[in-house]
């Protein structure tokens, strides 16, 4: 076999495996791009016209929803029974990832799990799956406002950070 057959053949064989290699990039990023920060199964028992800024109209008519929401972490309690997580509600774009640029108040999530304080801590973006299970009043001034409480069912941390101090 002469040395252009060789080099057709090898040519071949190299441009399979660099194809083979781009299908393989193109459907990683593809498929990642796809994923979303909470399960099909959970997603299938949200309310979806529950949102915050619906909610928050009148709380108590909305207890026993499942809702879907999100924010950056304001504070975190660990107690001996649950972890509370204080959040500053951000609407959701279609990703469900936190939009920061507008809020409607607050709202605690709380769960029985201990959540890892070197994930879930103040500055964090959060997304979570609950059920709204009560109303805390928070004052401020002479009146207080309600925060939802919302048991977390699922919950997915963002990477990155915001602009809100830590507190220790």
């Amino acid at each position: 076999m002469s040395f252009k057959g060789k080099m057709r053949r090898m040519s071949g064989a190299t441009l399979g495996r660099w194809t083979s290699l781009w299908v393989w990039i193109f459907l990683s990023a593809g498929l990642s791009g796809c994923m979303q920060p909470i399960s099909k199964d959970v997603m299938a028992t949200v309310d979806r016209d529950r949102t915050f800024s619906v909610v928050i109209e009148n709380p108590k008519a909305y207890i026993g929803s499942i809702v879907l929401w999100g924010g950056v972490i304001e504070k975190v309690v660990h107690g001996p029974e649950e972890t509370k997580l204080i959040v500053i509600q951000s609407p959701l774009d279609a990703k469900k990832y936190p939009q920061t640029d507008a809020t409607y108040g607050e709202f605690v999530a709380h769960t029985p799990q201990f959540l890892d304080p070197l994930i879930f801590q103040g500055g964090m973006g959060i997304t979570l799956a609950g059920e709204i299970d009560g109303i805390e009043e928070k004052e401020l001034g002479p009146e207080g406002y309600p925060r939802p409480l919302v048991r977390v069912i699922e919950i997915h941390a963002w990477t990155e950070r915001w602009g809100i101090s830590r507190r220790r």
